[in-house]
């Protein structure tokens, strides 16, 4: 397997927090790793992002799917309520929204 490492500015609150608090180390390395909520909130931070491309929101869109769906019994929702919030104000209700669109299957609006 590939491994890849994606570089994240700090460039909101969200992702503040994220590299902040919301990250485990990496003991060999010493690289921050998000959270799985972080994860969640970081793909959603681009999903929703007004300057994302529409190709890139698309796969974005694939990627926070694929995190929520096998993860949704274990997801902290209070966690993801209040990083969605750092995205945008109520973003966290939103969030929450996207989760359950995930579980059952249906589109997310991008």
């Amino acid at each position: 397997m590939k491994q890849v490492i994606n570089a994240m500015l700090p460039s909101n609150p969200c992702y503040e927090a994220i590299l902040d608090r919301y990250h485990t180390v990496d003991p060999t390395t010493g690289h921050r790793i998000p959270i799985i909520e972080a994860a969640c909130a970081s793909k959603f931070a681009a999903l929703v992002s007004p300057y994302r491309e529409w190709e890139r929101k698309q796969q974005d869109a694939v990627d926070l799917r694929s995190i929520m769906v096998p993860n949704h019994a274990t997801l902290d929702r209070r966690l993801l309520q209040l990083l969605g919030d750092l995205v945008y104000p109520d973003g966290g209700k939103e969030l929450l929204e996207y989760l359950q669109l995930a579980i059952d299957k249906k589109p997310f609006p991008v």
